[in-house]
């Protein structure tokens, strides 16, 4: 099941998001996310090419035994043309498996400190 969320995001700012996957919908167990692979990707439009997203990023498995992962986006990662854009979460299973997780919509809002 692929969870849809929205985020927002000032322009410019760098942005620390924890991630915590749990065996199924009712969030009781956590999945050992050990020897798994995710992505963030962040785009302009849902059908940009892959070469033209806006960020690429690995998403680091902090603890696989508890299903936590951290995505660090940079400062400049975000300093993008404020507006909306689509993101999603991949992972690929130790077997080979790709599964989107997570998708929504990321808007960059002005920063007022600059």
């Amino acid at each position: 099941m692929v969870v849809k969320k929205d985020k927002e995001q000032k322009k410019g700012d760098s942005k620390n998001f924890v991630f915590i996957v749990y065996t199924d919908s009712t969030k009781e167990t956590l999945k050992d996310i050990s020897g798994y692979i995710f992505k963030f990707t962040l785009k302009k439009n849902k059908d940009d090419a892959q070469i033209d997203a806006k960020i690429k990023k690995s998403v680091t498995v902090v603890d696989g035994s508890s299903g936590t992962a951290t995505l660090s986006i940079t400062a400049a990662d975000f300093d993008l043309p404020i507006g909306l854009y689509f993101y999603d979460i991949e992972k690929t299973t130790p077997s080979g498996d790709v599964i989107t997780e997570m998708e929504g919509v990321m808007n960059i809002t002005q920063d007022i400190t600059t």
